[in-house]
Order: C-alpha cells, then structure tokens, then sequence
C-alpha cells in the first residue's frame, strides 16, 4: 500500500518488515523504508531533513478524530525503564519546539545546563498542557530563552535526534506519517533514520530476535494440558495452533 501510493513517502526503492504478534495475539508490523531521492545525514544539509521530515512526518493530531488521536498518544509500559536509565527510553515526553530541527551533541560549556534540562522534563512528566499552551508560554514557565532551551537538551545528547515541531499538547504523541492514520486506522510510529548503522542494527536485530511470546505460549499450552489432562495429539494441535501466529517474514 505504501509502495503504490506515493502521497505518503513519495517513491519507496527498498523496505524491510517483520510482523510480530503480541502476548495476547494482537498483530504489529516492524520495518524500515527506504525513499528515492531522501535526504542524507551528513551529506545533504540539515535544512534538507528537516523540509523533508516537515513535508512526510507530524506529530500533531488535530486534523484526526478524537478516537484516532488517543491511539497516537503515548503511554509509559515496563519497556520504557527497561534500560535502567534517568530518563524513559522512548524520550516521552518530547521536549516542545517551534520549529522541526536535526539537534546535535555539544560539549557541556554550563554545568547548569543539565540542571536545566531535568527541569524542562519534570515538568512535562508532571504537567498536562492544551491546545491554547503556546511554545512561547511554555518558555515563559521554564524561565529559559529559547537558546538556552536548546542548549540545555544538546548537552545531554550522545548522538543526533530529530525534534519535530512539537507543541506543549502534543508532548506524548507518537510522530507519524501525515496521510496514513485515516487510512490504517491504527497506532503508526516513524521517525527519519539519522544513522544508517543504527537502521541495519534495527533490521538485524529484528531478523534474530527471540520470540519471546511463542516461549510464553508454549508454556502456557503446557500449563492447560497438566490442567485439563488434555491427550498428547490435543497438545500438539495447540502448539501448532501457536506456531501458526509466530513472526513471519
């Protein structure tokens, strides 16, 4: 469907995918695209991206309905700690920008720099904002400049990350391409890849990782079959059952 329809991401020349099926059954896609013509990091210019992102890519759901809006907001899981790090793993919730800008690690010239930045995401950890929070009142509250704002979130970067334009109510919104929710109907995350060794490790990753689900599952038919005393071809017919809704590729 991406492929044929251009209005999404223009001409598609390569994909990859994987289908995965949650605990429960739900069934959800993983995948990489690669677009004619993108932008490249490091050899287009980061005006180049960010028109590009701007053009394809949002995060701000007003032109959805409410049902299909909530499906692209964010909510903390056990997933998001899972690396035991400071902060949540996803960057939820994202920090609001003016304007979609590629921003880059810097050397710490401040030490009161982090001290800011963990100001500006206990707030928003802390804090709902509406429609009519404007970026520009959002500052007003933190008592930054906008230049410090900036400076305060590249301190702590360790590699290049994309900001959308992300308005104090969109904080906890997925990014997604713009004309395809009302089309599929169901949650979609994207992001534009930065580093092509971290989108190879992603598709790698994806093609060796452990079905941790089927393993449940697995133990699961074992654990009815101790219950319901189930014979041995019932057991098998269930684990094949199982087999049946494991990743494909």
């Amino acid at each position: 469907m991406i492929s044929e329809e251009k209005t999404f991401f223009r001409e598609i020349v390569d994909y990859y995918f994987v289908t995965e099926f949650q605990n429960r059954g739900s069934e959800h896609e993983h995948g990489s695209l690669w677009v004619k013509n993108a932008p490249i990091y490091g050899v287009n210019s980061n005006s180049d991206i960010q028109n590009f992102v701007d053009n394809y890519l949002t995060c701000s759901t007003y032109h959805l309905d409410l049902e299909l809006a909530k499906i692209h907001e964010h909510h903390h899981t056990r997933s998001c700690k899972k690396r035991k790090i400071s902060y949540y793993r996803y960057n939820f919730p994202m920090p609001p920008k003016r304007s979609t800008k590629v921003l880059e690690p810097i050397a710490l010239v401040d030490e009161t720099l982090n001290e800011k930045e963990k100001i500006i995401y206990n707030i928003l950890e802390k804090k709902q904002y509406n429609s009519n929070n404007t970026f520009d009142k959002f500052l007003d509250e933190l008592h930054l400049t906008e230049t410090d704002y900036i400076l305060a979130i590249q301190s702590t970067l360790k590699k290049p990350l994309i900001l959308l334009q992300w308005k104090p109510s969109h904080t906890w919104n997925n990014i997604f391409a713009k004309n395809m929710p009302k089309l599929w109907n169901e949650n979609i995350d994207a992001q534009f890849v930065l580093n092509a060794y971290a989108a190879a490790s992603y598709c790698t990753s994806y093609m060796k990782k452990f079905d941790k689900s089927m393993t449940n599952a697995f133990k699961r038919i074992r654990r009815e079959h101790e219950k319901s005393k189930m014979n041995a071809i019932e057991m098998i017919h269930s684990l094949a059952k199982a087999c049946l809704i494991s990743n494909k590729f």
